[in-house]
């Protein structure tokens, strides 16, 4: 069950123009109704991209590097948050982060 369904910060409706932090809350809300068998820790994380090549291609290079620091934390439980402050203030973005049980 993910405990909250909510981002790592607080956020306002008005802050979401756009469809993909819905998709964010409904990936949650698919899990939480899913259920879980092995009550695993699983973390979900959503940046938003506008949808054509150049945002895309600059997306994707931008999680490569949060894919790396994930790697490269020695106790990533514990570092989750320094890991996304540091993401947000070198790209500029919001990284939604929820954590679930699955």
């Amino acid at each position: 069950m993910c405990p909250t369904g909510l981002p790592r910060k607080p956020t306002s409706p008005l802050t979401f123009p756009r469809l993909h932090p819905v998709l964010f809350f409904l990936f949650l809300a698919a899990l939480l109704e899913e259920g879980s068998q092995t009550m695993e820790v699983v973390h979900v994380f959503n940046l938003e991209v506008k949808d054509n090549h150049e945002s895309a291609k600059v997306a994707a290079l931008q999680l490569v590097d949060l894919a790396d620091a994930i790697v490269k934390s020695k106790d990533f439980e514990n570092e989750v948050d320094s890991i996304i402050s540091t993401f947000e203030a070198e790209f500029s973005e919001t990284l939604l982060h929820s954590v679930c049980f699955y």
